[in-house]
């Protein structure tokens, strides 16, 4: 497989939203001010942005947090005013808590009413069909990835995504706005965002070799026909270079696997720094999910056959790969009740997810069954 983009990545989760002509990171969520203003720290904001060169409807969009639901597209639920239900393209969404006074001098396109937990929540964005297609924060109570409180030095300072995906803070230098005192905001509401302006301005630079190399290919949710505990999960090095797999960990439900080292949910690591072009074995329990092929790390912890959000996460805490969950369950793959069952769910070249076609695979289970997947080797499509 070619190295992806996070564009590709997230083209994952756009495949099922053709039905509303957006793709996944077609409307993202840019900035967040969690810790207010200098003038109220209640005066929190948040900014989306469309992307693309066409407009977007919202109706039916949500953004959720902290068990708020806030419609995006009319009134309702913790949307107080609604003043822009279709967002031109390339245009920021501005929504502001309460009442337009969080940044002063810019109309807000929304009004809402909930509170962001100071210590850290989890922001979704929620196309109509309910599928989260970009997300910012891990939790409730686990620490913001970037931005600052009105304890912080320096105080209220918004996190900006960058145009990789990452989320840093605004750099004090290039901000808009003011608060309902008129202070300066530390932070650049319907504008792009510091470091998009000076990523414009700086000359081109070439990313580390192993930034995007390292994703998700393949997961057998559902076991195998020997055993349902039996599961397995692949991961790839699409790199030229080898990566140290030192601070790097795969996340879902309440299970971490450190790719790196044993401990957490890690019981045994045979493979520390995985080759260019290689891929990485990760079984459940034992090392019987594929009984024929020695297993890189064996974990513990189930996943559920309705479905579970996959992180891959690197050693600074950032999500670079994740296999998303949808309402309807995986993507791909299948369980005991299906024509051809117990199929793992690969990864396309373009980024999609298909179950194995039941063709092309290697592997037995520990009963000497054929794999219906293509563990440690590329897949049936």
């Amino acid at each position: 497989m070619n190295r992806m983009s996070r564009s590709a990545m997230l083209m994952v989760i756009g495949l099922y939203l053709l039905g509303h002509g957006v793709l996944a990171d077609d409307l993202i969520i840019s900035e967040v001010a969690w810790g207010g203003t200098l003038g109220s720290v209640n005066d929190e904001w948040i900014e989306l942005r469309n992307t693309t060169d066409q407009p977007i409807d919202l109706a039916g969009w949500v953004l959720t947090f902290n068990n708020a639901q806030i419609p995006l597209g009319e009134v309702g639920e913790n949307a107080i005013e609604v003043r822009t239900a279709v967002l031109a393209p390339g245009a920021f969404y501005l929504m502001e808590r309460t009442d337009d006074n969080a940044v002063a001098d810019v109309r807000a396109d929304l009004l809402y009413y909930k509170a962001l937990s100071n210590t850290g929540d989890r922001i979704e964005l929620r196309n109509p069909d309910g599928v989260v297609v970009d997300f910012v924060g891990e939790s409730l109570g686990v620490a913001w990835p970037a931005g600052s409180a009105g304890s912080g030095e320096p105080p209220c300072v918004t996190m900006e995504r960058t145009g990789t995906g990452e989320w840093v803070s605004n750099n004090g230098v290039i901000c808009n706005g003011v608060d309902k005192d008129g202070n300066p905001l530390n932070g650049t509401p319907g504008q792009p965002n510091s470091v998009d302006v000076i990523a414009d301005l700086a000359p081109t630079t070439v990313a580390t070799a192993s930034a995007g190399a390292l994703v998700i290919s393949e997961v057998a949710w559902a076991g195998t026909a020997a055993s349902s505990n039996d599961e397995w999960i692949e991961l790839h090095n699409q790199g030229d270079v080898a990566i140290d797999l030192a601070g790097w960990h795969v996340a879902f439900g309440d299970v971490l696997i450190l790719l790196g080292e044993e401990g957490e949910d890690t019981l045994l690591v045979r493979t520390a720094v995985l080759p260019a072009g290689a891929f990485l074995l990760l079984e459940r329990t034992d090392d019987n999910a594929v009984s024929d092929i020695p297993a890189d790390i064996i974990y513990k912890g189930a996943m559920l056959n309705g479905g579970v959000l996959v992180e891959l996460v690197n050693p600074q805490g950032d999500v670079v790969d994740l296999v998303p969950l949808l309402e309807s369950g995986w993507l791909a793959g299948t369980g005991p009740v299906a024509d051809l069952a117990y199929c793992s769910m690969e990864r396309t070249s373009d980024g999609g997810w298909v179950s194995n076609n039941g063709i092309i695979r290697n592997g037995l289970d520990v009963d000497g069954n054929p794999i219906n997947g293509t563990p440690g080797q590329p897949h049936s499509t």
